[in-house]
């Protein structure tokens, strides 16, 4: 029987020697469908960058998967065996630069760590950079392992049934409804897309109902490089829904790895200009 039901995508970020793990994530995905979707009225669709990622040329590959999934993306779930893969330029590795844009973008990210047995011929250097990376991931928040494919199995489908409820929530938080005191209302959205190893272009995005009028945004560094828009422009009288302006700024990435967006607006149906504030990683 046809019904209505909200979409969420979950995108399945890991390195290459996790392919079981990932099939299971789907698994759970798909059990989850199967004893929820009705009830819930809510459908979750598994991203994997294999099947959903568009080839094409033009950019870095991480950078399309970005685009692809990792942008799209209302959950994350990362795993996690004896490699970490390999660096992107702005991030330890893709899986990793996975993880943070959804950190970055505050939507529910949850990363595994094997504690199975590693295989014989396993990547020395690989392992220890996974270590490493396991520490620093430590200070940003809970951490989850998994003994078994079967426990992580468990784990997930737990981890998705809680992720539902609480975007549920979400969405009946009158302060992000797309209509306030009966008037349309604007949503900024802000990304960054990689164009050159100095270069990052950033799009200001208006993803609500209601028009945004004298948007302005000013772009700063987040650490300790410094930044400068040398192409494009953060500055536009009027910003319908579902449009966007971006700018490409010039940046040190050795001396920062996010930048700090400032933009200010006013709803098209009120006087009062808003303000925010956005950290984006590079």
């Amino acid at each position: 029987m046809p019904f209505e039901a909200r979409v969420l995508l979950v995108m399945i970020a890991s390195p290459s020697d996790t392919l079981d793990e990932r099939n299971v994530i789907e698994s759970a995905i798909r059990r989850w469908n199967s004893d929820h979707a009705y009830e819930k009225r809510t459908v979750l669709v598994p991203l994997r960058w294999e099947v959903d990622s568009r080839p094409r040329m033009g950019s870095q590959a991480q950078v399309l998967i970005n685009k692809d999934l990792a942008d799209r993306a209302d959950i994350v779930v990362a795993i996690f065996r004896s490699r970490l893969g390999q660096p992107t330029g702005r991030n330890a590795s893709g899986t990793a630069e996975e993880i943070q844009r959804g950190i970055t973008r505050r939507i529910p990210t949850h990363v595994y760590f094997s504690e199975m047995p590693h295989a014989a011929n396993v990547d020395s250097e690989q392992l220890k950079a996974l270590r490493k990376f396991k520490k620093s991931m430590e200070r940003q928040g809970l951490l989850g392992s998994y003994a078994s494919l079967d426990g992580l199995l468990v784990q997930v489908i737990s981890q998705l049934n809680a992720d539902v409820k609480a975007l549920q929530k979400v969405k009946a938080n009158p302060l992000l409804d797309v209509r306030r005191d009966g008037f349309l209302v604007p949503i900024l959205r802000v990304s960054g897309e990689f164009v050159e190893q100095d270069r990052e272009r950033v799009i200001v995005e208006n993803i609500g109902n209601g028009d945004m009028v004298n948007l302005s945004c000013r772009v700063e560094s987040a650490g300790k490089g410094k930044v400068a828009i040398i192409e494009g422009d953060l500055t536009i009288e009027r910003l319908e829904p579902d449009d966007s302006i971006s700018a490409t700024v010039g940046v040190d990435r050795t001396l920062t790895s996010s930048l700090r967006v400032f933009c200010t607006f006013r709803a098209d149906a009120t006087n009062s200009p808003s303000t925010f504030e956005r950290v984006i990683q590079i």
